[in-house]
């Protein structure tokens, strides 16, 4: 589907997969643990790409980004968690669609990455370290063009790599109480958020699918931003 600023969405099926590091993922921490299986109930729709500057300029009539230069086809960064969550009010108030958009889960974008994998990277193990260049911006000093690099199976862009991204659940130091339907985890401080991918900085740990950072949700950095998901409403 496709909404009326063009951002492009792909519909995830649902199913089961294990979230978070194996025991003995190499580059691991504790706050990615323990792994535990997770069911998607429902299938749902998330961003082919990261939302860009353009898109953000649509709704907003401005670009907040540090990293102008790139260009309205490049990841829109420096926007607080709280930013993104006005954008896609007035996104869903815009868009008279038979759906209405939100922050992917932690689980939801965690799975859409894997696309069915159980490798450290969407693309394999990559023990040498060097098949990534084909798959995530992640050796640069700036973001680039979404969709630059090669998509995981699931037909998604830059789930590693280019800018960080915002989900909606709120940061808990590790899984151990998690829930398993996919669903946001909302409960405990709400001023910390999840975010995942890593970014364009040359931390190739980040790009693990495990991987996850936090974020203050009035927080706004260079190597931040977000894509969207989309739930079907029938209305």
């Amino acid at each position: 589907i496709q909404n009326s600023i063009d951002i492009e969405f792909k519909l995830i099926p649902k199913g089961e997969f294990m979230m978070g590091a194996k025991p003995t993922e190499v580059g691991s921490t504790a706050n990615e643990k323990p792994q535990h299986k997770v069911t998607i109930a429902k299938s749902f729709y998330i961003g082919k790409t990261e939302v860009t500057q353009g898109q953000w300029k649509a709704i907003t009539g401005n670009n907040p980004s540090q990293n102008k230069i790139c260009g309205d086809d490049c990841p829109v960064d420096s926007v607080s968690w709280d930013e993104v969550q006005e954008f896609i009010r007035k996104l869903n108030e815009k868009d008279d669609t038979y759906f209405t958009f939100r922050l992917p889960t932690e689980a939801e974008w965690e799975y859409a990455a894997r696309a069915m994998t159980t490798t450290r990277y969407y693309w394999g193990d990559d023990d040498d370290e060097k098949e990534y260049r084909m798959y995530a911006n992640a050796d640069n000093k700036s973001p680039t063009r979404v969709g630059s690099y090669l998509p995981n199976s699931f037909g998604l862009y830059d789930m590693s790599g280019n800018v960080w991204e915002l989900t909606e659940d709120v940061w808990h130091t590790n899984y151990g109480k998690t829930k398993a339907d996919g669903s946001a985890n909302l409960e405990g401080d709400a001023k910390e958020r999840v975010m995942k991918g890593g970014s364009f900085n040359w931390f190739l740990d980040e790009l693990r699918s495990g991987r996850r950072g936090k974020v203050s949700r009035d927080a706004k950095m260079s190597n931040v931003g977000f894509r969207l998901a989309a739930d079907y409403t029938g209305k």
